[in-house]
C-alpha cells in the first residue's frame, strides 16, 4: 500500500505534498515574520521556542536571517507568551538551582541575533549601557528583572519572563554558572559577561516565591538549561 504523499519507488515526498508544505510555510511566515518554510516550534525538553525549517529540516534557537523582527515580536507575544503554559512547578532536583536572567547581546556575542533582532550590530559598550539602564530600573523598583526580561531579553527564555528552569554545575557557560551559584536565594547579580553577551541573573528563593512573582501567568518548565 502506497502512503499518500510518497512516491512508490523512491519513498520521497511527492510534488503535491511539497506544494502543500510550501503553502503552509508561506502562510506561517506571513503571520510570524519568518522567511518562507520557517515556523516556530516549542521544545519540550528545553521548555523554549525554537525555529524550524520544514523543507531543509534544520532548527535553530535564534531567528533565521531575513526575519521581520517586528512581526515576530507580535507573533511570539500572541502565540508563545507565558500565559500559554499551565501553572505548575516541580520540586527542586538535588544539586540544582532555578534562576531567571535578562540577556543583552552585542555584535561579538557568539550568536549575534535574537527573537528581537535578526542581526545585532550594537557594540559591547552599547550593550553595557543598555543593561546598566535595566539594572538601575530594577534597583529603583520601577521594574522587576522578570518584567524586563519578557520584553527586553535577547534570550528565547523571554517568552517565560527569563526563567531558565533548574540547572546544575556544568549545564551553563562557566561565567554564568559561577555567578548564578554565588547568588543567595532572592538575590540579583550585577552585570555578568559570558560568550553569549551581558546578563542580569536572579536566583529564585522558593516555589511559592516563583509562583507569586508569576502572578496569573504561570507555566511549567522541564528544561535544565537554555541555549544562552
Amino acid at each position: 500500500m502506497v502512503r499518500p504523499g510518497h512516491c512508490p519507488s523512491t519513498g520521497r515526498t511527492s510534488i503535491s505534498e511539497e506544494v502543500l508544505i510550501a503553502l503552509r510555510g508561506a502562510a506561517i511566515g506571513a503571520e510570524s515574520g519568518l522567511p518562507p518554510n520557517w515556523e516556530v516550534r516549542h521544545s519540550n525538553s528545553k521548555g523554549l521556542p525554537y525555529y524550524f525549517n520544514s523543507v531543509d529540516r534544520v532548527s535553530y534557537w535564534d531567528p533565521p536571517q531575513g526575519t521581520d523582527t517586528e512581526k515576530l515580536k507580535a507573533y511570539m507575544a500572541a502565540n508563545h507568551g507565558v500565559a500559554s503554559h499551565p501553572s505548575t512547578l516541580p520540586g527542586a532536583p538535588e544539586g540544582k538551582i532555578r534562576a531567571a536572567h535578562l540577556l543583552v547581546k552585542h555584535k561579538d556575542s557568539r550568536r549575534p541575533s535574537s527573537w528581537r533582532e535578526a542581526e545585532i550590530t550594537r557594540t559591547k559598550d552599547e550593550a553595557m549601557e543598555i543593561i546598566q539602564a535595566h539594572e538601575q530600573m530594577i534597583k529603583s523598583g520601577k521594574a522587576t528583572l522578570r518584567d524586563l526580561a519578557s520584553s527586553e531579553s535577547d534570550c528565547s527564555s523571554a517568552s517565560k519572563r527569563g526563567d531558565l528552569g533548574y540547572f546544575g554545575r556544568g549545564d551553563m557557560q562557566q561565567q554564568f554558572e559561577e555567578a548564578a551559584f554565588a547568588l543567595q536565594p532572592g538575590e540579583i547579580s550585577g552585570v555578568v559577561q559570558s560568550d553569549s553577551g551581558l546578563h542580569l541573573i536572579e536566583r529564585y528563593t522558593t516555589e511559592k516565591d516563583f509562583r507569586d512573582n508569576l502572578g496569573n501567568n504561570g507555566y511549567h518548565t522541564t528544561s535544565t538549561q537554555a541555549m544562552l
